[in-house]
């Protein structure tokens, strides 16, 4: 069915054919109903104990057909999280954005019987500046951006005298800066995940590709980011403000300089061999996080290169190796989350059309139960049926 099939369909289950007893639904509230059904049909079918059959994710043929449109697969690069029980490190993935239900998983990683593979620490000098676009009272434009007191960019003439200060697009063009200072500078958009206070994410920005490194901010971008290397690393980089309509204290200084980071810890072989180890390929086993410290402590049933544990928290994977092997990717296939229906936009439903109907069916049951009709229990039984 099209998006627009579903609406008639569940307006004609909703009303009885031209009945007209209950009032109009919008479309919007109809989109809402249809992916309210379309989530509630995937959990039913993902597990085994939310439908008659008993018949969880792939446990039948039709089990497979329901959800075989979102069956997806990832492969999320692994970083070092730190040290486990002794003896164990956690290396960690973060999940898709997209990711619902984890379907299967298996580690690439680095194999060395002469388990030399420890946590090394790698030394990247960098200050990072965040420089807030908001005034630091309504009214003051941005003068200036200067590092050690000498500006690196300026507010032309014109603009001064029209009372427009510098703005997100001066500030993230290279060519608006001082030759002789931009080369150790990068200008980045805002992006919450980049790692001005967090060392553990910065393996996700390569510094080198960074310098130099211009990106156009997104609409609702209201920082930007400076990162600077080499004689720079000391400097201090402040935003200068000026209040158009002068006064007594007509500047305002505004020092955005965060402190030097400079420790990358990461894992890695010992000793000078240019391909160490060898690489494996590995399924791996999920473990509760209360049985996860006692498997690693059993010899019998702990985490090894072929056979590896893994926990999930929040939005990560947490892979647990000792010195003979580390993870370099985890390899997902999961179930991801469908995108939204909406008739304005003419997006309808992705999962495959012989389940359309049941989700229409879903859908008229759960509007009708909303209203209280007398015909609930009935639909009701018309869904089970319908499966």
């Amino acid at each position: 069915m099209t998006i627009e099939e579903m609406h008639i369909a569940v307006n004609l289950g909703v009303q009885k054919i031209a009945s007209f007893q209950v009032d109009n639904l919008l479309p919007q509230e109809i989109d809402h109903e249809l992916n309210n059904a379309m989530h509630r049909f995937i959990k039913q079918r993902y597990s085994p104990t939310g439908n008659k059959y008993r018949d969880g994710f792939e446990q039948s043929q039709k089990r497979i057909d329901d959800l075989r449109a979102l069956v997806v697969e990832a492969r999320l690069k692994c970083f070092y999280y730190g040290p486990s029980i002794t003896g164990f490190f956690v290396d960690r993935a973060p999940l898709p954005n997209d990711y619902m239900f984890l379907v299967n998983a298996y580690h690439d990683g680095f194999y060395d019987c002469a388990q030399t593979v420890t946590p090394q620490t790698s030394t990247y000098t960098y200050s990072v500046g965040k420089l807030s676009l908001t005034p630091p009272t309504e009214g003051y434009i941005l003068l200036s951006v200067n590092v050690n007191g000498t500006p690196i960019i300026q507010v032309s003439a014109d603009g001064l005298a029209a009372s427009v200060g510098l703005e997100t697009q001066d500030l993230m063009d290279e060519n608006n800066y001082a030759s002789d200072l931009i080369g150790d500078i990068a200008i980045v958009a805002s992006d919450p995940d980049f790692p001005t206070d967090n060392s553990s994410l910065f393996p996700t920005y390569d510094i080198n590709s960074l310098v130099s490194h211009e990106v156009t901010p997104t609409a609702h971008s209201n920082e930007i980011i400076y990162l600077f290397t080499g004689p720079l690393v000391t400097g201090t980089l402040t935003g200068v403000w000026y209040n158009p309509l002068g006064g007594d204290n007509p500047y305002t200084e505004v020092d955005f300089t965060l402190p030097a980071t400079s420790q990358v810890t990461y894992r890695a072989y010992d000793g000078n061999s240019a391909v160490p180890g060898e690489n494996q390929r590995a399924k791996m086993s999920y473990s509760q996080h209360d049985d996860i410290l006692a498997l690693l402590g059993d010899p019998f049933n702990t985490s090894t290169y072929d056979s590896i544990k893994y926990t999930m928290e929040e939005n990560f994977i947490d892979v647990y190796s000792d010195n003979s092997f580390f993870t370099t990717f985890v390899n997902i296939k999961y179930i991801r989350q469908p995108k939204s229906m909406s008739n304005a936009l003419g997006i309808g439903c992705e999962l495959a059309p012989h389940t359309h109907q049941e989700i229409v069916e879903m859908t008229v049951q759960s509007i009708l139960e909303a209203i209280s009709d007398p015909r609930y229990n009935s639909q009701s039984r018309e869904v089970l049926e319908s499966e």
